[in-house]
């Protein structure tokens, strides 16, 4: 049985800790023959992080007071999940994005734990379903969603407007 984990918003100060647990995390994809968020490693910062931190829609989460990884929850469609999703009325719905690992929780099934503090944290933010994206030829990402209790709504969609890659749509109800 795991330890418990601890999920709290991200503060301002901690902006380096996220960039270095995002930017490890695209090393580890790009080891693994990946381009995902190979922004990072050029030193871009795409998804503008300290304003997400300043939303409060980045979370922290710790094991035994370590931290393990992060993820971030949208609250508000980005023009990405637009592109991905439409642009319908999303009130009770939130956007799952950066599940990030830190080096020492990779292989050690930590993903799922992160997902399920993710939804935990949405359920407790009065959203009904979260959302997410990832690359449809990621075979891992894909099955850790679908045992995280996620369905594939749409498989091979483009968002041309920011890449040519193809991107599988998962939604979960809480």
């Amino acid at each position: 049985m795991s330890k418990q984990i601890v999920v709290n918003t991200a503060q301002i100060e901690e902006y380096q800790k996220v960039m270095e647990i995002l930017t490890d995390t695209a090393k580890w994809l790009n080891e693994k023959g990946s381009t995902q968020w190979n922004d990072l490693l050029s030193g871009e910062d795409v998804h503008n992080t300290k304003k997400v931190i300043e939303k409060e829609e980045v979370y922290l989460v710790s094991q035994q007071d370590l931290i393990i990884g992060m993820f971030v929850l949208w609250e508000n469609q980005s023009q990405w999940d637009q592109i991905l999703w439409g642009t319908e009325p999303v009130n009770d719905i939130c956007y799952l994005h950066r599940v990030a690992l830190t080096k020492g929780a990779h292989g050690r099934k930590v993903g799922i734990q992160l997902i399920n503090a993710a939804l935990s944290t949405a359920k407790q933010n009065n959203k009904n379903k979260v959302r997410l994206d990832c690359l449809a030829d990621n075979q891992y990402l894909n099955q850790l969603y679908k045992n995280a209790g996620f369905q594939l709504k749409a498989a091979g969609k483009t968002a041309n407007e920011f890449n040519s890659n193809l991107y599988n749509l998962y939604e979960k109800s809480l």
